[in-house]
């Protein structure tokens, strides 16, 4: 009877990018307003923009909120980019979040308008987006939220498709093929001697004369042929 084993690795899925994602290169935009009720009074609104959804590795992503403050509270804005994995498995699903970057940004006053931006540098060592498979999912989220002392924070969540950088050495092309000084630019061998050159070239040699003028030779001539 043979005993049964159970065998566990881990491994690396890497997936193909998807670029036929809905949205991938239009802008996004996301807007949210909140009342303030407790120990304040007043309206918070925010809105969102970012340039599109789709990144590259080591791309920047700049982030733009305009908050409008219309309330007793002061509210200060924060940027968290994060990730989602969710695993399927036999109908089960298992879902982890990871914060990626995290930035925060000045609080803006009572009864003021400002403009935030913030610009992430997307780790070159980031792992792409996996969209298009049935048991992993891995998805990025870009939060906003404001933070309002003594009530709920207003947020918007923005989606952020990761898409792996496809870099290509530069390549030197090759020297060129020929004769002179232009042939040795980029080699530390001198060039040779012209004039060696010009005697080893080959001469022109005369055409053979024709028949009429051939028979006039001597005969002497002739025999020795």
């Amino acid at each position: 009877m043979k005993l049964k084993k159970k065998v566990k690795t881990h491994f690396t899925f890497v997936s193909k990018a998807d670029m036929d994602t809905p949205g991938l290169m239009e802008p996004q935009n996301g807007c949210k307003d909140k009342s303030v009720n407790v120990f304040g009074s007043g309206n918070i609104s925010m809105d969102v923009h970012t340039k599109r959804m789709g990144y590259m590795q080591g791309e920047a992503l700049r982030v733009t909120a305009e908050v409008s403050n219309h309330s007793t509270r002061s509210a200060k804005p924060k940027f968290i980019l994060y990730e989602k994995k969710s695993f399927f498995a036999q109908g089960h699903q298992s879902v982890s979040k990871k914060i990626i970057l995290k930035e925060k940004s000045e609080a803006v006053a009572s009864s003021a308008k400002e403009t935030v931006t913030k610009v992430f540098s997307i780790p070159t060592e980031l792992p792409p987006s996996i969209l298009n498979c049935s048991i992993i999912k891995l998805e990025y989220k870009l939060r906003i939220c404001l933070d309002v002392k003594f009530a709920s924070n207003p947020e918007i969540k923005l989606p952020i498709v990761i898409l792996p950088s496809f870099e290509v050495p530069a390549m030197k092309p090759p020297a060129a093929v020929g004769f002179g000084f232009n042939a040795f630019e980029d080699s530390d061998q001198a060039p040779c001697n012209t004039a060696s050159q010009a005697q080893a070239a080959p001469q022109e040699v005369d055409p053979p004369p024709s028949y009429e003028v051939y028979s006039m030779y001597p005969s002497e001539y002739t025999s020795a042929l």
